[in-house]
């Protein structure tokens, strides 16, 4: 079974204990790229980021006070009223 050769191959190895903590040996085989690896995760980080806080502001909904809107007369205005159900009742 894939699984239990794993788990054997995962409990056999000279980097980890048998409790499955990591031994000296692997924290200085790791530390070298500690800090890569932080830059690294900071910088995918920070672009995710930037890409959610670009969207968020490009897609939010625009203001349209500044645009004229022409006036209903008053007939358009109750056709539009009954169409979609508001009607004063």
């Amino acid at each position: 079974m894939l699984t239990r050769r794993f788990y054997a191959t995962y409990r056999d190895t000279k980097y980890r204990n048998p409790n499955g903590t990591m031994t000296m040996a692997a924290i200085r085989a790791r530390q070298p790229y500690a800090l890569r690896n932080a830059l690294l995760g900071l910088g995918m980080l920070s672009f995710a980021v930037g890409t959610y806080m670009w969207a968020y502001q490009s897609f939010t909904p625009d203001d349209f006070s500044d645009v004229p809107v022409p006036p209903l007369s008053e007939e358009e205005l109750a056709r539009l009223r009954k169409e979609y159900g508001l009607d004063k009742k």
